[in-house]
């Protein structure tokens, strides 16, 4: 309803990751999850980013929102998507497999199918790799909604000289 999907998918999906306590230790094994919103801004980014050449290697995790399409004017569909994004000293796990594959794994465990966004279920559309910057490499995870294009306002004015 009048774009609130830009804030409130955003401080959902933050809310959903920052909670889990595998997700919080893939990002950063050194931050206990009581602290986890302590990497909001840091390296989880409720926008689209990309680091500069870092001495260390870290973990991103960011997300956006785009409206790619209207049906109708009362509907619209958000697309949210998720960059998730390490540097190759993080990428091997201690128990085998690959950091980056993980993560995407259980975010889209904890969010595929939610009913916290847009009316129904949140349904994943894509995931498709992509090079950040040197040193890194990513997934982009897309998901689709659908949700109120916009509500009756009955204390806005309806103009009197309208054609």
């Amino acid at each position: 309803m009048h774009l609130d999907e830009f804030f409130f998918y955003k401080n959902q999906l933050m809310e959903d990751m920052l909670t889990d306590p595998e997700i919080v230790t893939l990002i950063n094994k050194d931050v206990p999850l009581e602290d986890a919103q302590s990497l909001v801004w840091d390296q989880v980014m409720p926008v689209e980013f990309y680091p500069d050449t870092l001495e260390r290697g870290r973990v991103y995790v960011c997300c956006d929102v785009d409206i790619r399409k209207v049906p109708s004017s009362l509907i619209y569909s958000p697309t949210l998507y998720i960059w998730v994004f390490v540097h190759k000293d993080l990428l091997r796990l201690d128990e085998g497999g690959v950091r980056t594959d993980k993560l995407c794994h259980l975010i889209d465990k904890k969010i595929n199918g939610s009913f916290m966004y847009g009316l129904g279920k949140l349904e994943l559309q894509s995931v498709h790799r992509f090079g950040v910057v040197s040193d890194y490499t990513g997934k982009v995870l897309a998901y689709e909604a659908n949700d109120f294009n916009k509500t009756f306002d009955p204390k806005k004015e309806i103009p009197t000289k309208r054609r």
